[in-house]
């Protein structure tokens, strides 16, 4: 059940009520840097300086410029998240889900799912 939500240009960032941030991208979405800085704002705004584990639905997204990737590597340093899945559904996002984790040194825990279940059976690690 979400409790509370942001709509984006891309997409949906939400609290679930079993305390997990999670961003839905519309299909076909081409992400900019200024997108990541909005779900970056949003994820902030959410929050209310907590921090919470974080399900990222890759599934459709079409494509991501490289200062969006690094802006995401550099702005999730634990104060936004205390951990990242990243949920992917075809072979476009698996590999740009890699791309991110190879080339932007992310500060928090990440990996990269095929499952919901198993990204959120992950995630729940993470919550304190």
């Amino acid at each position: 059940m979400i409790e509370s939500a942001i709509n984006t240009r891309t997409g949906t960032v939400c609290i679930t009520s079993d305390g997990i941030i999670r961003q839905n991208v519309i299909p076909g979405t081409d992400f900019t840097l200024q997108d990541a800085q909005e779900t970056i704002t949003s994820m902030r705004k959410l929050s209310e300086e907590r921090v919470y584990p974080m399900l990222v639905d890759l599934t459709g997204l079409k494509s991501i410029t490289h200062e969006a990737r690094h802006y995401f590597g550099g702005e999730i340093t634990g104060h936004e998240a205390r951990a990242v899945a990243l949920l992917f559904s075809s072979v476009i996002t698996q590999v740009i889900g890699n791309f991110f984790l190879r080339f932007n040194n992310p500060k928090v825990p990440v990996k990269l799912f095929s499952s919901e279940t198993q990204a959120l059976t992950w995630l729940r690690e993470f919550l304190s």
